[in-house]
């Protein structure tokens, strides 16, 4: 016979990581496949300052705590492993991975999200040759250059910040005129002597031979196209929900539909984080993933499955 576990959580951010805690001490038989890195965005963090009760701690270190928890409570772990669909199967669900096949009673979706592209000529190209989507991963290359940031929310500007302690000169390209991160990040993006902010604007192409060397600034309001010399770019303009694996009610973005319970339309299956809202914060999906935990074993308990 085929085991089933009580929950299968799919991805190993933090908020599937804290979904995998409560689930445990509510004792649930419980399998968290990842199919990267356990941590998701955070893990790659220098430094997080919006922890409450940590005016600072390295995303790594919060990333590790987070899973030795987990498996100290006994959450199984398998990675890497990638999701393909969810299945149901007589009175339970079937998780088809690419490793495996995982029956059980409940599912929590954690899956995260992938950078939103710019979707300009010239992107796919110099993808890793000067187009980025993660400043920690790719900043420490270009020390000294000069390079673009696109973006006005909460990322964007963590990542000019981080990268005006590595390059020469940051160009921070937003299409409105208004940050849309905190108020005390706006701040230290104003202060800062290497971080030239470019209002109204958006980039139209980026150019190079066998790398970057270049992109076409659009200026919104008056049409004015400025080439711009640059020898990076890296993008933050929002993310893309992971969630084409599942067959539940989205929005028009692909964010999962979930009621206050974290629950999908989909009895049983529960979600949390960034597939949920886009605009997802780490303790938000740290609560989340609580709560979807919460609900499952609740699940778990209430219903004959």
């Amino acid at each position: 016979m085929r085991e089933i576990h009580d929950l299968v959580i799919i991805g190993g951010g933090v908020g599937g990581m804290t979904a995998g805690i409560f689930a445990a001490r509510y004792r649930l038989k419980t399998v968290l496949l990842e199919k990267a890195v356990v941590g998701g965005q955070p893990a790659v963090a220098e430094r997080i300052e919006n922890f409450p009760g940590f005016p600072e701690i390295d995303g790594w270190e919060l990333s590790t705590r987070l899973e030795k928890h987990a498996l100290e409570l006994g959450v199984t772990l398998v990675e890497p492993e990638s999701v393909q669909r969810i299945e149901n199967v007589g009175r339970h669900l079937q998780v088809i991975g690419e490793r495996a096949q995982y029956g059980t009673k409940t599912v929590i979706i954690a899956s995260g999200g992938q950078p939103r592209l710019l979707g300009v000529p010239g992107e796919q190209a110099f993808t890793r040759k000067g187009v980025h989507y993660c400043a920690q991963c790719a900043g420490l290359g270009y020390e000294g250059k000069r390079i673009a940031v696109v973006g006005g929310g909460e990322s964007a500007l963590l990542g000019a910040l981080y990268l005006s302690k590595i390059g020469r000169e940051i160009i921070l390209i937003h299409w409105g005129d208004a940050f849309r991160a905190e108020k005390i990040l706006q701040e230290r993006i104003l202060e800062s002597q290497s971080i030239k902010i470019v209002p109204d604007s958006t980039v139209d192409r980026i150019r190079g031979d066998t790398v970057v060397r270049a992109i076409d600034v659009r200026d919104l309001k008056t049409g004015t196209v400025s080439p711009t010399d640059v020898d990076a770019v890296f993008v933050y303009i929002g993310y893309v929900p992971n969630t084409d694996f599942v067959d539940v009610e989205k929005d028009e973005k692909g964010f999962l539909r979930v009621n206050l319970q974290m629950e999908t339309s989909h009895p049983g299956v529960f979600a949390c984080g960034n597939v949920v809202r886009e605009d997802a914060q780490i303790i938000s999906a740290m609560g989340e993933g609580a709560v979807a935990a919460i609900s499952a074993a609740r699940y778990v308990m209430e219903t004959d499955v």
